[in-house]
C-alpha cells in the first residue's frame, strides 16, 4: 500500500516558500506520492441563496465549508510545479471535476504535466456537485455523468492513438491527435464518488476507487458493486485500485489503527488528508513533521 499526502491548498496560501518547503518535506518524510484536490471557483452564499439546496447530506457539510473566501490551487499547473521540486514523488488529481471542463484540453494538459512528471501522473476524476461552479464554466450539471463516460473514452484515444475519431453526444473530436503524447498511454484514471451509479461507473472503465475519506464498515460492500460491474463488461476486479483516507480533521489518535483497517481492506494507495486541523500557512510544516514521525514512513 503506498502512501501518499494531500497537498493542503485550502490552508497553505499563497507563499511559494512554504509551498516550496512543504513539498520537499513531503518528499524526505517518505511519503510516495502528493494528492491536489479541486474547485476553479468558490460561491458567495448570499448572493446564491440557491447554493446547496437539495444537495445530500455529504455535499451540504462541504458547502457549509467552501465559500467565495476558500482557496484552491489549481491542481495540474500545481503539480508541474511540484515535479520539479520532488522528481521521485508520483502526483494524482483527487479529483478533477472533467465533465466542467473541455474534453480535448484536459487531454493535453495531462498529457503535458504526465511528460513533466516522467510518466508518475495518476488522473482523478469526479462528476462534482456543485452546479453553481458547473454554471460559471458554461457546462451542463445535469448531463455530467453520460459526459464524463464519454471524456473517460475520448482521454483515452487522445492519449493513445495519433489520429482520433470520436463523433460523440457532448463532444465532436474528429480528425484530430494530440502530440506529444504521455509517456503512459494511456494515463491511469481514477474516479472519486460514492453512490451505486459512480461505484458502477468504476466498475466498468475506471483504474482505481478514489474514495478520499476515512474507512467505512461499507467499503467492502461497495467495491463488491464495483466488482459485479467490472464482471459484467469482462474485467479482473483485481486490476482496479482503491485509494483510502486518513483524515487528520480527526486528530492522530489512533492513526496507527486507521491505517491498517485500509489494509487490511486491500487498498492500493492510501493519502494522508492534513487539513481541517487547525493549521494554516508555513504551520503545516510543523503538522506534516508530525505526521510523519508518527507513521514513521522510513522505517
Amino acid at each position: 500500500m503506498l502512501t501518499g499526502v494531500r497537498f493542503p491548498s485550502q490552508e497553505i496560501g499563497s507563499d511559494r516558500a512554504v509551498v516550496r518547503d512543504w513539498a520537499l518535506q513531503a518528499a524526505d518524510a517518505g511519503f510516495s506520492y502528493i494528492v491536489v484536490n479541486d474547485h476553479v471557483v468558490g460561491v458567495d452564499p448570499d448572493s446564491r441563496p440557491d447554493y446547496g439546496a437539495g444537495f445530500p447530506d455529504g455535499a451540504q457539510r462541504t458547502a457549509a465549508a467552501y465559500s467565495v473566501d476558500t482557496e484552491f490551487h489549481e491542481p495540474l499547473t500545481t503539480i508541474a510545479h511540484l515535479s520539479a521540486l520532488c522528481p521521485d514523488l508520483g502526483f494524482s488529481t483527487g479529483v478533477l471535476v472533467c465533465p466542467q471542463r473541455q474534453t480535448a484540453l484536459v487531454a493535453k494538459q495531462a498529457a503535458q504535466v504526465d511528460i513533466l512528471t516522467g510518466g508518475r501522473l495518476r488522473l482523478g476524476i469526479g462528476v462534482g456537485w456543485n452546479p453553481v461552479e458547473y454554471e460559471a464554466m458554461g457546462a451542463d450539471f445535469r448531463t455530467r455523468g453520460r459526459r464524463i463516460e464519454e471524456q473517460v473514452s475520448i482521454l483515452r484515444a487522445l492519449w493513445t492513438r495519433q489520429v482520433v475519431d470520436v463523433d460523440g453526444e457532448f463532444d465532436r473530436v474528429v480528425g484530430v491527435g494530440l502530440e506529444p503524447r504521455p509517456p503512459q498511454r494511456p494515463i491511469p484514471v481514477w474516479m472519486g464518488g460514492w453512490s451505486d451509479i459512480v461505484l458502477d461507473r468504476i466498475g466498468r472503465m475506471a483504474d482505481g476507487w478514489y474514495h478520499g475519506r476515512e474507512w467505512e464498515p461499507d467499503v467492502s460492500e461497495k467495491f463488491e458493486v464495483i466488482a459485479a460491474a467490472a464482471e459484467r463488461v469482462g474485467r479482473p476486479a483485481s486490476d482496479i485500485g482503491l485509494e483510502g483516507a486518513v483524515e487528520l480533521r480527526y486528530g492522530l489518535d489512533g492513526i496507527e489503527k486507521r491505517v491498517q483497517r485500509w489494509a487490511e481492506a486491500n487498498a492500493t494507495h492510501l493519502v494522508v488528508d492534513p487539513m481541517h486541523a487547525g493549521c494554516h500557512g508555513s504551520e503545516h510544516l510543523d503538522h506534516l513533521a508530525r505526521i510523519a514521525a508518527r507513521l514513521s514512513l522510513r522505517g
